[in-house]
């Protein structure tokens, strides 16, 4: 059996697996397995949208409204894999795992980008009073 190449998870963290042979004869079914670790991405969710790229500020307005990768590339004029790369990143950078969750996040960070807003229009001085 051929295991090199393929890619597990144990307690959290993420293997490949390099090497795997029979400990004993070839229909043994103890095995050997020599496993190296994954490098591990921690990508911190975003606090607002002015950290994605324009086009990935488009790409998240189009994921909103619950476009396919298809409907996004022909909206944007690029190829379907391009478009499936930029919804990749935008799930990526908002910390949400589906294209579902992407609009939950985007009212979220719209209602602090608003909520900035106010607060720069209408400062709140120390008293509470504006």
């Amino acid at each position: 059996m051929q295991l090199k190449g393929l890619t597990f998870q144990l307690a959290g963290a993420a293997f490949r697996v390099v090497e795997s042979r029979p400990l004993a004869s070839p229909g043994d079914r103890l095995l050997l397995i020599v496993a190296e670790p994954l490098p591990v991405l921690r990508t911190e969710p975003v606090q607002t949208t002015a950290r994605l790229t324009k086009r990935e500020q488009q790409v998240a307005h189009l994921l909103e409204q619950r476009a396919t990768n298809r409907e996004i590339a022909a909206a944007l004029g690029i190829s379907v894999h391009t478009a499936r790369h930029h919804s990749e990143r935008v799930l990526m950078k908002l910390g949400v795992r589906s294209r579902a969750a992407v609009r939950g996040r985007m009212a979220t960070l719209g209602r602090a980008r608003r909520s900035a807003t106010d607060q720069r229009r209408h400062p709140v001085a120390k008293d509470g009073s504006r």
